[in-house]
């Protein structure tokens, strides 16, 4: 019973976010099954890969990610992973919503850190993460790390995008543009000029998932914004076209990795609830 309750504790998530001048968020994960699902970020994110191996893909492209791997997603870019001991899987996950001068970083990439390297940025991760760190000291843990992960990036190996197909973005630009109150396939088909079944396949291939997906990552995005803005979840969930509030929260929670109301106050240390056994 001990080591049920020690390894229950042990599947949580650190979480702070930066609402001054920074604009960040930064996670430090263990056992996150959220990220199994794919979705895609607003923001630019950085993750460092701390232990245990997971299969990766982005866009229809498998990747193999590694204890000391240091991983950039460009904002919008689908991607999931399945980590092979969900047990052992730890990573820190830093969300660049600012600052506005331009950030040196490309496409989406991967770097297998020299050990000598992954201390101290590691430590970056961890020190951004402490509610300890006064606003000074933050900004200049935070401005270290790009520039050591930009310089970082630039040695690796680009990971390959989706493939961008003219004939979806109207596809992708009436989703966007009306996501919260959903769009059937039929409408998106009859934009496309393909049946129901080319169409779903022709966005996979487009977006990294099919157009149902598609929009719920586009809700929950946007919810995000609506919960930093101070509404309430159960408003959020209707404005953003969920059937109720729980579906809501479980959706969110499933992508998000913490519950609405937790990702809302901003500040959090919080056990990540264990679902039933077996599930994926």
């Amino acid at each position: 019973m001990d080591s049920e309750k020690k390894g229950a504790a042990s599947r949580r998530v650190v979480y702070l976010r930066e609402e001054g001048t920074l604009r960040f968020e930064v996670q430090v994960c263990r056992f996150d099954p959220h990220a199994r699902h794919r979705h895609f970020h607003p923001e630019r994110a950085l993750a460092f890969i701390r232990e245990g191996t997971s299969r990766t893909v982005l866009g229809t492209t498998e990747h193999l990610l590694g204890p000391g791997m240091l991983v950039h997603f460009p904002p919008g870019t689908p991607h999931s992973c399945d980590p092979q001991d969900p047990s052992s899987w730890r990573y820190d996950m830093l969300f660049l919503q600012g600052p506005e001068e331009p950030l040196p970083f490309g496409g989406p990439g991967a770097v297998l850190l020299p050990p000598e390297e992954r201390k101290p940025l590691g430590r970056l991760f961890r020190e951004l993460a402490s509610l300890r760190l006064s606003p000074t000291d933050r900004e200049h843990r935070f401005y270290e790390l790009l520039e050591r992960a930009a310089a970082l990036l630039g040695e690796g190996i680009p990971l390959e995008p989706p493939l961008r197909d003219p004939r979806m973005l109207p596809v992708e630009a009436l989703l966007r543009e009306r996501f919260r109150e959903g769009v059937s396939l039929e409408e998106l088909a009859d934009r496309a000029g393909l049946s129901r079944f080319h169409l779903v396949r022709a966005f996979r291939r487009h977006a990294g998932m099919p157009p149902h997906a598609f929009q719920t990552a586009l809700r929950i995005n946007a919810a995000k914004d609506l919960l930093r803005q101070g509404m309430g979840v159960q408003r959020v969930a209707q404005e953003m076209g969920f059937f109720d509030q729980s579906h809501f929260a479980a959706a969110f929670r499933e992508r998000c990795g913490v519950r609405p109301r937790d990702y809302a106050r901003g500040e959090q240390v919080f056990p990540i609830p264990e679902g039933p056994k077996g599930a994926s």
